[in-house]
């Protein structure tokens, strides 16, 4: 509707003027028109609260509090979570309506946290990805099968199979195991390791 080119604008002087324009008509709706046009030209922490609902703005563009909070302080602002109001603000804990003043908010810091690194332990084989056919479980039985025969029984043991199987294998395996229920039980012995 009203920010549907923002990709294409992209912060012009256009895109904010129809931007802000689009801003006062929701609070003016709201009925905090003239607080909230004091409260931008003063721009102090100490300034009254403009309450208004938090409406859904159409488009892709969240929540008008949000929005606000992009237009007139934060600009790299996307969610709620990465601004808390402050503690002078009176609708700090109201559900129902919210501050729409953005000097009544302050950005959240979210602390990056690494991911864990990812341990590999290279003496264990865990074996080659399998291979895709018009049957991959006859594939992968028989690749199993020779290796299996290959092993000491100490390497039997330490032995880790890594079979993956997609939705469509599970229930092929599954249908065959309704008709023949001998292939699946040899099946299920290759593959479970010894406890």
């Amino acid at each position: 509707m009203y920010l549907k080119s923002e990709k294409k604008l992209q912060r012009t002087e256009e895109w904010n003027l129809r931007a802000a324009r689009c801003v006062f008509r929701y609070v003016r709706k709201n009925g905090v028109f003239d607080t909230f046009f004091d409260v931008l030209t003063r721009g102090e922490t100490s300034s009254k609260c403009c309450a208004g609902i938090n409406e859904k703005l159409p488009g892709s563009h969240g929540r008008l509090c949000i929005f606000i909070l992009r237009l007139f302080r934060f600009p790299w602002i996307r969610h709620d979570i990465q601004a808390k109001s402050t503690l002078n603000c009176r609708h700090q804990t109201d559900r129902k309506t919210v501050c729409l003043n953005p000097w009544h908010y302050r950005q959240v810091e979210i602390p990056h946290v690494p991911c864990p690194p990812i341990v590999i332990n290279k003496n264990l084989d865990y074996g080659k990805p399998p291979e895709r056919s018009e049957n991959p479980l006859d594939e992968e039985l028989t690749h199993h099968e020779m290796q299996v025969d290959q092993m000491t029984d100490e390497e039997r043991e330490k032995r880790i199979p890594n079979v993956t199987m997609m939705g469509d294998e599970l229930k092929m395996a599954y249908e065959r195991h309704l008709y023949n229920p001998d292939d699946f039980n040899a099946m299920h012995a290759l593959f479970t390791p010894p406890y």
